[in-house]
């Protein structure tokens, strides 16, 4: 068996990780060491009892975790309630004090399908986050409402808020989808 010390240091290198049918993890951002996954290009979670890939609530994830993730896949995770959960902006204060949208900033696939739960994919703070977003692929969703939603805490509406890169939508089976971004906000999907 290997050491947690061992498990920290292959963890740090990874740059493809896939875990499938593992019920003990239900937060990964809590799960990782100080140091985070921080060279992370592919990360794809399945049929497992994961509830947030990110939970600020309960702690701040390390500087770097899943700034250099490409591909994002989450299939059917019938726990996941939502990628983040809790408010960046938690995050903007931590360092220099200047936010910089590390979270996602090199994300440019995302493919999700079948996570039952989920009701908003994303807050508008992840979503601006997610610079270099191309394809967008979210399939099978029996309660999801909106995917991107007003940040509750902050309420502003953001003026920049949009996928630059964007070049693929996938919108199918969303048994009770309502619309793309929470209502009167309107959202320039492809520029």
């Amino acid at each position: 068996m290997l050491s947690q010390p061992v498990i920290n240091s292959v963890m740090k290198r990874t740059e493809h990780l896939q875990i499938d049918k593992v019920n003990v993890v239900k937060n990964l951002s809590n799960e990782l060491d100080e140091d985070g996954i921080i060279n992370l290009k592919i990360l794809r979670l399945s049929n497992g009892g994961l509830e947030y890939l990110i939970d600020t609530r309960k702690s701040i994830p390390p500087t770097g975790t899943f700034g250099k993730l490409e591909l994002l896949e989450l299939v059917r995770l019938p726990d996941l309630i939502q990628i983040c959960n809790g408010n960046l902006s938690r995050m903007e204060h931590i360092g220099r004090g200047v936010f910089e949208p590390q979270l996602f900033c090199n994300l440019k696939n995302l493919y999700i399908c079948g996570c039952g739960k989920i009701r908003s994919m994303f807050s508008e703070t992840v979503a601006k986050c997610m610079v270099n977003l191309q394809f967008l692929y979210i399939v099978r969703f029996w309660k999801l409402d909106e995917v991107v939603s007003t940040d509750t805490i902050e309420k502003e509406v953001s003026d920049m808020l949009g996928f630059p890169k964007l070049k693929e939508v996938t919108l199918h089976d969303l048994i009770s989808f309502k619309s793309f971004r929470s209502q009167y906000i309107c959202l320039t999907l492809f520029n």
